[in-house]
């Protein structure tokens, strides 16, 4: 009896290995998505906060938005990252999009995440297919 359990638990536990992806599988779908992610982020911070000011040291937050295929501690698991590698641009796109003291926010960010969280799926669900062929 308790055999036959211990079989059933180690099919069971088989079938969802097959389920999901590994590494590789993890680190080509997240950066899939990564991309699709800072390209909305950069459409939308285009949309709603770019101005004539021209910083000719830092450029425009909206057209430095990156994509790095490794963790925020720089290590490659399997996720990917997806923001600004100079502090200012990390600071505008907070202060816009949460406010301060002196300025209301408009959560642009946040909203961009929720619209545009279809589309990054649909680019990792393809990017996995392409791996299955």
């Amino acid at each position: 009896m308790m055999d036959n359990f211990e079989k059933q638990l180690n099919q069971f536990m088989e079938e969802i290995k097959k389920q999901v992806p590994n590494k590789k599988q993890k680190q080509v779908a997240t950066l899939a998505g990564a991309k699709v992610w800072a390209d909305s982020l950069s459409h939308e911070a285009k949309q709603k906060h770019y101005s004539n000011h021209k910083d000719k040291v830092y450029g425009h937050m909206a057209d430095n938005v990156k994509v790095s295929g490794k963790n925020i501690d720089g290590m490659v698991d399997g996720s990917a990252t997806v923001g600004w590698d100079k502090r200012i641009h990390a600071m505008n796109a907070l202060y816009t999009n949460d406010g301060t003291v002196k300025m209301r926010g408009d959560h642009w960010v946040d909203e961009a995440r929720k619209s545009f969280n279809p589309e990054v799926f649909k680019a990792e669900i393809a990017a996995l297919k392409e791996m299955e062929k």
